[in-house]
């Protein structure tokens, strides 16, 4: 984090990563797996680190093959398994060639002259897991590259063509047995929805959730009723930017079913939700609850309802920022923000609970200025006032 400027790949190829005097056994897999992580969430695109001891020659067989692709203007995807088959063809009786862990977008180049090599117009799938690493590599990469700007539409824009590319990849005889299956229809949610195209990531996850062998992880079913809510408060928004709707009594019945439809859908998701949390209190299903009452309150036109939903908000946003030990602006600022609305009242218990947000307000400020000021980076900075 100290490093002034952060570099797009990181290479880390030595045989044994922070090895010491200790006569501990080292999980250096899992300290090559931790560094990696911490680069890419500082905005490196590609990592390569030896997860344990390499054979020194192998590892200098690999290091060549893997620059002069890149250097090629091959894909971060096609060096790494060009360099693994170039030293497991001449270095059969070692296992350096499975030590390499990679992180980040396979599809990163060094080059962008648009000579770049794309092994995925080539290279077909053998089998689906293979197209499941791929869409999570390329749901990470999405991730990151919404992260990095908010002015990135052109860059998720072209990620999300890449999702549709993957497709061409699968044998066509195998398409629609593959698409049915469980994994990779819950992979191609997660990246679509991590795209923001809510309607396809929704379309997928249903059709994971009801394929015969429903192979996809709690993470996807918690990401669906977030999708559900994500998508439900997009479209009343585009429903809002319409002109005209609302001038006829057909326009404004038309709008009053919508909203009545779109509630019901949030509804239904923080149903979805509450059972989850039944079977496991998490940090991140409270602020998925905090947000679906967000949107419900926006939806609402019922003063009543609204404060209701405001007060869920509230409710579900302290209950993730208390559980974090480390405190997060996060969930804190939805916390205050809908905590602000709540207590608008002129009663003395309002007062009082206006003053203790005002105070909380302060030492979340200071917290945020101190962490901007210790470590520099973006959420940091953004998070300060």
């Amino acid at each position: 984090e100290q490093m002034r400027w952060v570099p797009e790949l990181v290479f880390i190829n030595c045989c044994h990563l922070g090895k010491t005097q200790s006569s501990k056994p080292k999980a250096y897999n899992r300290l090559a797996a931790n560094l990696a992580v911490h680069f890419i969430r500082m905005g490196v695109k590609a990592v390569v680190a030896a997860g344990w001891a390499v054979d020194d020659h192998a590892a200098l067989a690999f290091a060549e093959s893997f620059y002069t692709h890149m250097l090629d203007g091959h894909t971060f995807g096609d060096a790494v398994r060009a360099a693994r088959e170039a030293i497991w063809v001449r270095y059969p009786d070692v296992n350096t060639w499975g030590a390499y862990q990679c992180y980040g977008d396979p599809s990163y180049c060094l080059r962008s002259d648009g000579n770049a090599h794309h092994a995925a117009e080539g290279q077909p799938f053998h089998a689906p897991i293979e197209l499941v690493a791929e869409l999570q590599n390329l749901t990470e990469s999405i991730r990151m590259a919404s992260r990095k700007s908010s002015d990135n539409a052109g860059t998720v824009d072209d990620l999300q063509k890449n999702i549709s590319r993957l497709n061409d990849r699968i044998p066509d005889n195998q398409k629609a047995v593959w698409h049915k299956r469980g994994d990779v229809a819950s992979a191609y949610g997660l990246a679509w929805g991590e795209a923001g195209a809510y309607a396809e990531a929704i379309a997928w996850l249903e059709r994971a959730i009801q394929a015969e062998k429903a192979d996809l992880s709690v993470r996807a079913i918690e990401q669906y009723a977030n999708f559900q809510v994500r998508h439900a408060g997009e479209q009343w928004q585009q429903l809002l930017a319409t002109t005209g709707l609302t001038n006829t009594k057909q326009g404004i019945a038309h709008v009053e079913q919508r909203r009545q439809d779109m509630i019901a859908r949030i509804e239904k998701a923080i149903g979805l939700l509450d059972f989850l949390c039944e079977r496991g209190i998490t940090i991140e299903r409270f602020s998925l609850q905090g947000r679906a009452y967000k949107r419900l309150a926006l939806l609402h036109d019922d003063p009543k309802a609204r404060l209701a939903a405001l007060t869920k908000m509230a409710e579900f946003y302290r209950h993730a920022y208390d559980a974090d030990k480390d405190p997060n602006p996060y969930p804190f600022t939805n916390w205050s923000q809908a905590q602000a609305f709540i207590t608008r009242g002129r009663s003395k218990r309002h007062a009082e609970q206006r003053l203790q947000l005002r105070n909380e307000c302060h030492q979340m400020m200071e917290i945020v200025q101190k962490r901007a000021d210790n470590e520099p980076n973006f959420w940091n900075s953004v998070a300060q006032p």
